[in-house]
């Protein structure tokens, strides 16, 4: 935004608002009887009230239209240095006229000149006047002009001037603030248009460092998996006996490098899906299926884990839920996380349930995905009793390689990336995941996923895979 503002940036004609300046015009014209007449300092005339009636100058018009003398008085009037008091102009045709500056915050905008008029005092000569018309002639034209000394003309034309700079002042004021408002919201769009390109620049800077880390990641991961495919295969086939017998300890040594084989493997796998889900690769097949018979397989396979802790494990899923469509292996992989979720977090003589129902919810969208502004949706809600969740830790629980207790002496391993895997199949489902929790008051996941989807997402003639744990 400009510090400062000049005056001559607006010129006269911007300042004399015309509706105004025809008023003021028209107020001193009949206090006057004379004419007024505003230039710019350029000589481009702003306003002019002309009085009515016959004078030298119409007379000489309608016979001597030649020798009008107009342009040569309003450029001396225009040229005159006009200092503290108006100059006088003297027209050939013995009319006077009397110019003076308007000056606005030190700067000359123009000039008015008042007239014509005869004064009262010492009456011009008329040498145009009397070469055309003759004395007497020249004497009857200039009659009717306005008879008005010189010191109540300079009255009118400071006083002109006074008005003139209200009227200049106010539009001035006015057309400033317009202009600082105006500047003012092309600055903050400036400002706003480089903070876009800035945050533009930035959130390309982020896609492409989560491109890296998904590439990284996936690179790390595939290159694990052939050495410990290897690892896994030569361990059983330590403990088949295959390459002989084994003693207790080699044979307990040999199932330990098993198991955690098989838990490294799980960890890779994850982040292969991790980078498919997050790269969009995964592509969910829709198939009719019953939620009650899914959530018996999911809590069958975790029945020996859940046994070994004393937690009791409830499925409050009817079996009257009506059939709907979901990726089986998707939404078993949700259940199968959010289970082993909570058994981990829950204590010794606690429970773990799942329940289900069907709720009217506002559809995804601004009309939802088939234009309706509701729709059927299962709910689906995974509790325990266990320590619960703070608040304030909903909105990154689902961030990927968040944990909660991120501490080196933590309970619980894992990467972090189950939740981030259930948000992901939930939103492959058009669905939403929620958390109700409270320190100490346990904790439920809540899945909602919509009954119905397009055709194209179906697979009806797919057979539904087998449930395997």
């Amino acid at each position: 935004m400009k510090d400062t503002y000049s005056i001559r940036e607006y010129g006269l004609a911007k300042l004399a608002d015309k509706e105004s300046l025809s008023d003021v015009l028209a107020a001193f014209g009949e206090l006057s009887q004379t004419g007024i007449a505003i230039y710019e300092t350029g000589g481009r005339l702003v306003g002019e009230l002309k009085i009515g009636g016959q004078t030298p100058c119409t007379r000489l018009k309608e016979s001597y239209p030649d020798l009008l003398p107009c342009a040569q008085v309003t450029s001396q009037a225009l040229s005159a240095k006009a200092g503290g008091e108006p100059a006088a102009v003297t027209c050939p045709l013995g009319m006077l006229y009397l110019c003076g500056r308007f000056v606005f915050e030190g700067d000359e905008l123009g000039r008015v000149v008042v007239g014509p008029f005869i004064p009262l005092d010492a009456v011009p000569p008329a040498p145009l006047a009397e070469a055309a018309f003759g004395k007497e002639g020249a004497a009857a034209a200039r009659e009717p002009v306005r008879r008005l000394s010189l010191e109540r003309a300079r009255v009118y034309l400071r006083s002109f001037l006074r008005v003139l700079s209200a009227l200049a002042f106010s539009a001035f004021k006015a057309g400033l603030t317009s202009q600082m408002h105006l500047e003012s919201i092309r600055d903050a769009y400036l400002e706003l248009e480089m903070a876009n390109r800035r945050l533009e620049k930035a959130l390309h800077q982020a896609t492409e460092a989560s491109r890296l880390k998904s590439a990284f990641l996936a690179t790390v991961s595939h290159e694990l998996k052939t050495p410990l495919t290897s690892i896994l295969g030569y361990s059983e086939m330590l403990i088949e006996g295959t390459a002989g017998a084994l003693n207790p300890s080699q044979d307990e040594y040999a199932r330990t490098i098993f198991e955690k084989g098989e838990a490294l493997q799980r960890l890779i796998g994850g982040i292969l899906e991790l980078t498919r889900l997050e790269s969009g690769a995964v592509v969910p097949i829709f198939k009719p299926g019953k939620l009650d018979i899914l959530a018996a397989a999911v809590l069958a396979g975790f029945e020996p884990a859940a046994a070994a802790k004393g937690i009791g494990i409830e499925n409050d899923v009817p079996p009257t839920l009506s059939d709907f469509d979901f990726d089986h292996e998707k939404l078993r992989a949700m259940l199968c996380c959010l289970v082993d979720n909570a058994i981990k977090f829950t204590p010794r003589g606690g429970t773990v349930s799942i329940s289900a129902g069907v709720e009217n919810r506002k559809a995804g969208g601004e009309l939802g995905r088939f234009g309706a502004e509701h729709e059927e949706h299962i709910r689906i809600t995974v509790s325990d009793s266990g320590r619960g969740i703070a608040r304030e830790m909903f909105t990154r629980i689902f961030d990927p390689f968040y944990q909660i207790d991120s501490s080196d002496t933590r309970e619980h391993g894992g990467l972090g990336i189950g939740l981030r895997l259930v948000k992901g199949y939930v939103e492959l489902h058009h669905g939403e995941v929620t958390i109700e929790s409270r320190p100490g008051g346990g904790t439920s996941f809540v899945v909602y996923l919509p009954m119905s989807h397009s055709v194209a997402e179906i697979d009806h003639d797919a057979a539904v895979p087998a449930v395997r744990i």
